[in-house]
């Protein structure tokens, strides 16, 4: 049987999103680590600043305040990093078996996806309850994910998935 348009679709999709989801797990866990290297060198060009000029200062001062995290936020965002690393890498994997037409890649879809859209709620709740305006930005992310997500499970739910259904292998066999 031919693989189905909408599947093929959906299926490079979640590849695709995966992959990109994969990259920004990776960011995720290295953002700590950016955040205390931006940190230092914000307090050079502060340095700097105080001599110079005192309007750059008061700009160098909010940006500092964006920077601001506590050890306890840090080590949410890399765990948060890690479990979105899995989740994406569970997204990647469920477009692969839709591409192979395997019988379980719709409820593996509908588990990445489902998975997805939770673990992005509880994204945004974080950036929402930190207060910060550096986690503020997260927030428009998780928006156009869980947009992406919403309209790729409604594809999968609203096209005929009679395709997946495998025949009886038993059928084809002559009784005889």
């Amino acid at each position: 049987m031919q693989r189905p348009t909408w599947v093929t679709v959906i299926g490079v999709l979640l590849i695709i999103f995966g992959v990109l989801g994969i990259f920004g797990s990776g960011q995720l866990i290295f953002m700590p680590t950016m955040i205390e290297f931006q940190g230092k060198m914000m307090g050079i060009a502060m340095e700097n600043a105080r001599h110079s000029d005192p309007e750059a200062e008061q700009i160098l001062e909010e940006f500092e305040k964006m920077l601001d995290m506590s050890e306890s936020s840090k080590q949410t965002i890399m765990f948060m990093g890690i479990i979105s690393l899995f989740i994406t890498a569970f997204y990647l994997f469920s477009g692969i078996t839709m591409l192979q037409m395997k019988k379980n890649a719709i409820k593996l879809a509908y588990w990445a996806i489902g998975l997805s859209m939770g673990f992005t709620i509880i994204q945004a709740f974080f950036a929402m309850a930190s207060g910060s305006l550096f986690f503020m930005f997260m927030i428009i992310g998780c928006v156009i994910s869980l947009t992406i997500d919403t309209v790729l499970l409604l594809v999968i739910i609203l096209n005929d998935k009679s395709s997946f259904e495998q025949p009886d292998p038993r059928a084809s066999i002559p009784l005889g």
